[in-house]
Parts: structure tokens; sequence; C-alpha cells
């Protein structure tokens, strides 16, 4: 008796088709190696020489594939860390070659948005080249062939997603689109996913940015800034808006994401460098505006954190020195918020000064958000409580809550229930004062 095993890709079958049809075939396909094989295979060659996050990014370029893993590995140890082996690309660029035109064709367009992509976004693409019915032909042959796979669900509602099954196989892909060609794909790339609502705006500029469209890709990174900044993801709000400042962003673009930045490093607690890009962005921005106002609540927030008095003062006159003739929320907001520093420094003339001009403003049509009434309420507490008055401070804060709790704004509420558990202690109400930062600490926490 003769036993033979036989090893091949699955493409194999449809290239010998009647391969081995006379005998006795049985076939028994290989499944992928699970992450934590994959982990192990590494490690068996790298051990400590191999960060955590290198590992993972190896475990997830190789999406299970044993070969592209050892290639990886080959490629580390021989100090590539960046970039795919050539050897892993020649090998997927050959099975891609032997692909139908269209199929090649359908992979390289899909290639430049990233690891997935939507069908209906490849038909406006390809629209010149392929028709619409040879698109899906083209996809169907690729997931045969295990170079695509459909996913179940899809980012971007009504489209139909697809996925390069592995990473790989786009970098394969992608390295086939002449250089001269890949600006004007990505820019039609961004296009198509803002027309089809495309809610990741880092992904849009990206794309923007490689499509030599700066303007739109600075716009789209400070976007991009201000959602991860209201998702409470400082670190990454600090570094999408410095993308868009490495994008060329200038005038009032620049003071723009000067501000967002300030903004987060204040929240991180990072004084110096909140300071430094607020003065940035006051120079640059039309004093006034919603982004200076900001910009000039983090000056004196990072003003007041360092003891830096003289400059906390100074920035509280120029708020105080705003034309008063037509006020916004925002003008309120940011002298009530003033106030509570001056208040923190031992300031009370400074304090009851910028308060009575935050009173004069709220009293005009238009200039009293349910924001800004919150932070006003906060003011007049610290300025109460300043004066010995703790009853009035107490109620000060707990209409500051309500207010911020009927705006939605969670992360506020969250803050001045720290204030009103204080306020509730001094006036000897202990439980009320217990339960009040516990309802901070759990919403802080999450």
């Amino acid at each position: 008796p003769l036993f033979v095993l036989a090893l091949g890709r699955p493409e194999t079958t449809s290239v010998f088709p009647g391969l081995w049809s006379e005998r006795r075939l049985e076939t028994l396909h290989l499944g992928d190696l699970l992450p934590r094989q994959s982990e192990e295979l590494v490690l068996s060659v790298l051990g400590a020489l191999v960060s955590a996050a290198d590992l993972d990014r190896m475990v997830d370029r190789a999406a299970g594939n044993a070969f592209f893993l050892q290639e990886l590995v080959r490629a580390f140890a021989e100090g590539e860390r960046d970039g795919t082996p050539e050897t892993v690309l020649a090998m997927v660029g050959a099975r891609i070659e032997r692909l139908d035109p269209a199929a090649r064709r359908l992979l390289q367009a899909a290639s430049a948005f990233g690891q997935s992509f939507w069908i209906e976004g490849a038909r406006a693409l390809l629209g010149g080249d392929l028709a619409p019915g040879a698109v899906d032909e083209a996809i169907d042959a690729c997931v045969r062939r295990e170079l695509l796979v459909r996913r179940r669900t899809s980012r971007i509602e009504g489209c139909t997603e697809i996925a390069f099954r592995h990473a790989l196989v786009r970098d394969a892909a992608r390295a086939m689109v002449a250089d001269d060609a890949r600006a004007a794909v990505h820019l039609r790339v961004a296009e198509w996913l803002e027309s089809a609502g495309e809610h990741d705006m880092a992904v849009l500029a990206e794309h923007f940015e490689r499509g030599g469209d700066a303007a739109r890709a600075v716009e789209a990174y400070r976007r991009a800034s201000a959602q991860a900044l209201e998702g409470n993801d400082f670190a990454t709000a600090i570094d999408r808006a410095e993308a868009a400042v490495a994008a060329g962003a200038q005038g009032e673009a620049l003071g723009l994401l000067r501000s967002l930045q300030a903004e987060a490093h204040g929240f991180r607690d990072e004084h110096g460098q909140a300071k430094a890009r607020g003065d940035e962005a006051m120079r640059l921005l039309a004093p006034g505006s919603a982004a200076w106002c900001a910009a000039a609540l983090d000056v004196a927030r990072a003003s007041a954190s360092q003891m830096e008095i003289d400059d906390l003062v100074a920035v509280a006159e120029q708020v105080r020195a705003l034309d008063p003739s037509e006020p916004r929320p925002h003008h309120l907001t940011s002298a009530a918020r003033i106030v509570t520093y001056l208040c923190g420094a031992d300031r009370p003339a400074e304090a009851g000064r910028l308060l009575e001009r935050a009173e004069q403003l709220v009293r005009h049509p238009g200039a009293a958000g349910t924001t800004a009434l919150a932070w006003l309420h906060h003011a007049r507490a610290w300025t109460a409580f300043c004066a010995g008055d703790a009853a009035t401070s107490l109620r000060g804060e707990e209409l500051s809550v309500l207010a911020f709790e009927r705006a939605g704004d969670e992360r506020n509420a969250c803050y001045i229930r720290v204030g009103l558990g204080h306020a509730y202690r001094e006036v000897g109400a202990l439980a009320e004062a217990e339960q009040s930062l516990r309802d901070a600490l759990r919403t802080a926490e999450r």
C-alpha cells in the first residue's frame, strides 16, 4: 500500500481541477493558528527580545497563517521592525497575479480603504473600469480564494462591508498600485467615505492627507481631535491635533487646534503644556470667539494650578474687557469659571468684579444657555463659600448639578458633585456629603 500526502494552497484545485480525480482522495482543510498558538510560536523564537506591542502586531498581521508569521519573525530578528518582508509580499503578490484582471483591479482599489472596504465604495472607485456586476463577481472570486471575507455587520449603515483575509494581502495589493496613482485613489476614497456618512474623522483625515488635500485633512484631524476630547481620550485628542499641525495648519485653524490641545492637557493635569498651548491659541484666535474663550479658560486654570497668580489675574481682566454689547454663552461660561479660580487663589476683589460682569451678561437675551447658567451657579457658590455663607454655597452647587444634568453634560455634573459633597459637609449633612462624593467617584471611575 502506498500513502501519498500532498500539501497545497486553496487555489490548487482551481489550477489543477482534475488532480487525483481517479483516486480515493480525502481533503483536510487546515485551520488558522489561534492567537495563543501564534504568540507561543513568536515567543519560542524571540523570547524577551519582542515587546508586547510588537508581539500583538505580528500576530495580528499574520492572522493565523504560519508561513506569514514565520517570515515576520525572521524579519524582526534581522532588524526589520516595520513593513512587510519581501518574501511574503512576493508570495501573496504571485497569488494576486494569477487572478483575472477584474479581481486584481478590485483588490488594488480596495487596498486604499484599509483592512476593510465596502462594495458600494468599490463600485464608486471602479465605475469607469468595471461594471457593477463585474465588481460583485470579482468579490465573489476573491472570497472563494480566501483573499477576502464578508463581514456580518457594517460600520457604515446601509453598505456591505468586506475585509481582507490577511493584512498582508492588503499590503501586497497596495504595493501593486503605481506611486503616481495612489494620491488620486485616496482622495476618491475620502470623498466616498464622507458622502457615505463615515463618522470616524481620523479615517477621513488620513485619506485626505494621503490624497494631497491638506486643507480638508487639517479640518478632519481637528474634528477627530474634538471627537477624542469628547470621548475623554485626551492623549489621542492631543496627537490628532498635532497631526493636523504637521499637515500644514496655520492661522485660525492652528489656533483652534492649540485650543483643543490646551483643554486636553488641562484634563491630564499637564498644566505647563496647557498654558503654553492656550497662550498660543489666544494669540491666533479672535478675542471673544468661542475657541478664544476656551483657551483663556485653560490658561487661567493652568495659571491657578501653578500658583502663577499675576497671569491668572491678567487673563481674568482680558475676559472682563470683552465687549459686553453682544454677549454669548461662552463669554458667560469663561467669566463664571475664572471667578472660581480667583476665589481659590484668594483674590476676592478680582473675583467680585468678574462675577459682577457675569451677572450683567446673564441678563442679556441669548447670553445664558443651560451650561453657562450651570457655571454661573457654581461661581455664585464659590464666592458665597469664600464669604463664609455655607448655606448659599450649598444651594448654588445643587442648582449647578441640576443644570448640568439637564444639559446632558455628565462630565461636568460629576465634577460639580465633588464640590456639592464638600458643601454638604460644611453644613453638617454628612450622609448627603458621602452620597454625593460616592456618586461622583462612580461616574469618574466609569
